[in-house]
């Protein structure tokens, strides 16, 4: 009984050193994005990502969740998951070429349609990749280059915004190139090569990915109306720079998300080994009563300093955006649950 709690224990201390390292980076950064984008270009930028985490779950089917499943089970070679995985990358490359100009006829997307499109196919790969990494049991590694692939982000963004002066193409560029050279680290780190050349194709474990993931894009999208669907219509009804005081408004909830993803990241794993082994109920009622008492104690927690924090945490220009963390924390409880 307590073999399982330590290993979802284990795991979320792995994972919690690769997420909590790479979101406080990303939590620093905030006020250089404040300091050195207007609220207009703050909220393009987060337009352009937010589109694409719209668009990826429906290009991807979300294969990256069937990664981690068939992945973990011991009815299918591990490498041939890989293989269906880099199969679904090569329909996505087609796919973004042919979604780039429609993207475009939304006007404030049609300077930046292409560089939607390369962050959508590249953000596909991170996924797939990073997601077998945890499937083949690799969580350090998995941890260290989440880490290395933040800091890398960090880094470029300081070299386009605060050194080049160069905007919201600047702001974009830092995050594709940062996922492009993690991307490529996993792939040599990981082996991939190897595990490629003896992999095989196998139809019945395609057609049984598929199967699995598919009905997932609903799910996906059903997240993405949760939690992002409100700035596409807040860009529209109100405008850019609104859209750029509520996006870094958002980013104090989350944190909350930073906890929630840790977790969940481990309880992944612990949840399908558990279902195989003993499907033991208490286990699951137990789990679930910790993580609401310490996601609700974080809530509290943010909501008490959130004012004075702001005043100090951003840009002059978006100092108001305080007023909007409340309700926003107390909606990524409800999320979280």
């Amino acid at each position: 009984m307590k073999k399982k709690y330590l290993s979802l224990m284990k795991d979320t201390l792995i994972f919690s050193l690769g997420s909590f390292g790479s979101k406080i980076i990303l939590f620093f950064m905030v006020p250089l994005y404040t300091n050195y984008l207007t609220t207009e270009e703050y909220g393009t930028a987060d337009l352009v990502f937010t589109v694409a985490q719209f668009l990826t779950p429906i290009m991807s089917v979300v294969i990256h969740d069937a990664i981690i499943r068939y992945g973990l089970s011991k009815d299918f070679k591990r490498e041939d998951v890989l293989r269906v995985g880099y199969y679904i990358i090569g329909v996505d490359i087609l796919v973004a070429i042919a979604l780039g100009p429609v993207v475009g006829l939304y006007k404030p997307l049609t300077q930046w349609k292409w560089y939607l499109s390369v962050y959508a196919v590249i953000s596909i790969v991170d996924s797939i990749q990073f997601n077998y990494l945890k499937a083949c049991g690799k969580n350090r590694l998995y941890a260290v280059l989440s880490v290395l692939k933040t800091a890398c982000m960090a880094s470029l963004n300081v070299l386009l915004l605060a050194i080049k002066h160069i905007g919201v193409r600047g702001y974009l560029l830092a995050n594709i190139l940062a996922l492009c050279l993690t991307d490529l680290l996993v792939f040599i780190f990981g082996k991939y090569a190897s595990e490629l050349k003896r992999s095989e194709h196998d139809s019945k474990l395609l057609k049984e990915m598929l199967w699995y993931s598919t009905p997932l894009i609903l799910n996906n999208i059903s997240w993405w109306v949760i939690q992002s669907s409100d700035k596409v219509m807040i860009e529209y009804i109100l405008g850019p720079a609104m859209l750029g005081l509520y996006t870094v408004a958002a980013k104090i909830p989350a944190l909350i998300n930073v906890v929630i993803s840790i977790f969940s990241q481990a309880w992944g794993i612990s949840s399908i080994t558990e279902y195989e082994d003993s499907n033991d109920s208490t286990f699951y009622s137990t789990v679930q009563r910790m993580y609401l008492f310490v996601v609700c104690a974080a809530c509290i927690i943010y909501i008490s300093i959130i004012k004075v924090f702001m005043s100090f945490y951003v840009g002059v220009d978006f100092r108001d955006a305080w007023r909007y963390v409340p309700l926003l924390l107390v909606s990524a409880v409800f999320s979280s649950i």
